[in-house]
């Protein structure tokens, strides 16, 4: 038994010896494949398969369809989002622990409740910041936040009135604000008018935690790395629907290749460091 070896080079096979059965039509996604008799073992991007070709097959035949034939008829299902996330997107006591597992021992900054700004009157928000505290972080995601809540001008960064609102640090080259009366997490560009980033503290630094555990995790494949990519989307939108409203988050669900440390630890194909 002799087998062929295929190779698509510049969009055309190659194979070497004459095959025993020809060689089946293929999307251009597959690139390589074996043959043994008349059965072909094939692989490209979307993983590896085998064909069973039948005793009078054809080398040729007709063209590819233009379009599918059916509409797609499956489509991920994503898990329901981690419990201990839904918890600490609500501000849960366990929210602490959870968060300095990925940002590290100490970086949720606790204040006491006299020590907090009178400004920040949104009770959910004054119990996150003396029970959880603020997480001090740089570089992930683009994002510093450097533990202090400093009063910004009440007209705001875009000439606007915007009541009592607190610097929380900088996301993706712009300021990261605190809505005092609301709750609300802001990023504040030059230009335009502010972007809702998160309902609450709270809700923020879930997603941002979920996106950590996202960019560490392995990906055999861009299949894989494009499925994970859906279900961290899911997870967001049901953890706060903002995202949708938020150009930063758009990026962030989307793929986009930071060029800071978010990507530090993974390659270009979403696998972890040798």
């Amino acid at each position: 038994m002799s087998g062929a070896f295929a190779e698509r080079l510049d969009g055309a096979w190659e194979i070497e010896p004459e095959p025993s059965a020809p060689l089946p039509r293929c999307p251009l996604s597959v690139g390589q494949g074996i043959g043994l008799d008349n059965l072909w073992v094939l692989a490209g991007a979307g993983g590896l398969f085998a064909v069973v070709c039948g005793a009078d097959g054809e080398d040729d035949g007709t063209a590819w369809h233009a379009a599918p034939l059916l509409e797609p008829h499956a489509r991920l299902a994503a898990p329901e989002p981690p419990a201990e996330a839904l918890a600490a997107a609500g501000g849960g006591s366990g929210a602490r622990a959870w968060l300095e597992e990925a940002f590290g021992a100490g970086a949720c900054r606790r204040r006491a409740a006299g020590d907090l700004p009178d400004g920040i009157t949104h009770a959910g928000t004054r119990d996150f910041l003396v029970e959880v505290g603020l997480p001090s972080l740089e570089g992930l995601l683009q994002l510093q936040t450097h533990g202090g809540l400093k009063p910004l001008p009440e007209d705001g960064t875009d000439g606007q009135p915007s009541g009592v609102r607190y610097e929380l640090g900088h996301w993706m080259y712009a300021p990261l604000a605190l809505d005092g009366a609301t709750g609300q997490v802001l990023r504040l560009p030059r230009d335009t008018a502010p972007e809702p980033a998160a309902g609450s503290l709270a809700q923020f630094f879930a997603m941002v935690r979920l996106f950590d555990a996202y960019r560490r995790g392995f990906h055999p494949s861009r299949a894989d790395r494009r499925d994970a990519q859906q279900v961290l989307a899911a997870w967001c939108r049901r953890i706060d629907p903002t995202v949708d409203e938020s150009d930063t988050w758009d990026a962030v669900l989307g793929g986009h290749p930071f060029e800071d440390g978010t990507w530090e630890l993974v390659t270009k194909d979403g696998r972890p460091p040798l």
